[in-house]
């Protein structure tokens, strides 16, 4: 009897037993065995309130609920939303404590081809405590610490719009890799300085160049006296200046009288149209667009090509080999452009102010 009962009592427990698993929700599991002690829902909310912390300006509030969050192994997606979270907070924190204002300045506003062009960064510490910034490791210690690089990197950016006022203008960029030679010191209220030059080509096929320079300074650590450190990129603002070979320096140098001689004169050459055009000083650039976009229709074919390509140099716009729709343009739009925008699109924009770094946000 009971070697007949016992198969049959077998069998209702094996098929209880894989009912119950068909049904039970199996717990997440993590690598190396740890469990979600928490819904994916709750770590939504919890995470909704630490943002809402953040906002209130409760920093270390908000740091210790990620800390306790990440110890009960959240799911994926959620973990690098509290990572990203103690991230920023960190990072705000650290340069609203040590604000930073960065700048960059290249030495002239005009150069030949051919020239070294000066270019210098400069660092001012706006905050109370010391700070400073590595140019490569110096122990074993700070090479386990700081950022995975063996050096601070200074990347020129350099953006040159070139024109030979015939054919329409063309564009580069490239980035210049600075050696950095010693750190960057900076005492409470103080500054440090980076200073380097940048040579020009001879601008073979050029007449003049808009030459824009701006910089990426990715340190290894930028260290304070508490020994907080950030590992964030500096974005320098741009500086920008004019290049011209040195045989038209006779008529880039000669301000809206000779423009204005070069397109009323029937015996000026599109060559010395051009240079004037585009050697025009801040306070007659208006003036000159505006000449040169009333006059291009009537000038002869050398002539008026010379007026277009001096007047896409000076806007950033194309208008091809048609002067009437320059003409139309400016008299719809260009015309009634603040003053700073035309600078700006001509490159003659006074110096960018880099403002304050509270952030450590680039563009």
């Amino acid at each position: 009897m009971l070697s007949r009962v016992l198969p049959l009592l077998a069998a209702a427990a094996l098929s209880l037993v894989t009912a119950a698993c068909s049904t039970a929700p199996i717990p997440p599991m993590r690598v190396g065995g740890g469990r979600a002690l928490v819904s994916p829902e709750e770590f939504d909310r919890r995470i909704e309130a630490i943002e809402a912390l953040v906002d209130q300006g409760r920093d270390e509030e908000a740091l210790e609920r990620v800390a306790e969050s990440l110890k009960e192994w959240p799911p994926e997606a959620q973990r690098r939303r509290l990572q990203r979270i103690a991230y920023e907070v960190r990072r705000e924190r650290f340069y609203r404590d040590h604000p930073l204002h960065l700048s960059l300045s290249l030495d002239a506003d005009r150069y030949r081809f051919g020239d070294e062009v000066g270019v210098r960064l400069r660092v001012t510490n706006l905050g109370r405590e010391a700070l400073s910034i590595p140019a490569r490791y110096r122990t074993l210690g700070q090479a386990l610490l700081f950022r995975p690089a063996e050096r601070s990197v200074l990347d020129l950016r350099v953006e040159s719009r070139d024109s030979d006022g015939v054919r329409s203008g063309w564009s580069r960029t490239h980035v210049v890799d600075v050696e950095l030679e010693r750190d960057l010191s900076l005492p409470p209220g103080g500054s440090d300085t980076i200073e380097t030059t940048l040579p020009l080509d001879d601008g073979a096929g050029s007449m003049v160049r808009l030459l824009s320079v701006g910089a990426i300074y990715r340190p290894i650590a930028i260290l304070g006296a508490d020994g907080e450190r950030r590992y964030d990129p500096l974005f320098f603002p741009s500086d920008s200046a004019r290049v011209f070979h040195a045989r038209h320096e006779r008529w880039t140098d000669a301000g809206i009288g000779l423009l204005q001689t070069a397109v009323e004169g029937p015996s000026a050459s599109p060559e010395a149209l051009f240079a004037a055009a585009v050697g025009l000083p801040p306070e007659s650039l208006a003036d000159g667009l505006d000449l040169l976009a009333r006059a291009a229709p009537s000038l002869d074919p050398t002539r008026s090509r010379a007026a277009l390509r001096a007047l896409e140099f000076l806007t950033g716009k194309s208008f091809g080999a048609d002067p009437v729709r320059a003409l139309a343009w400016w008299e719809a739009s260009g015309r009634d452009m603040a003053p700073d925008e035309l600078l700006a699109a001509a490159g003659l924009a006074p110096r960018e102010d880099g403002g304050v770094l509270r952030a450590g946000a680039g563009p």
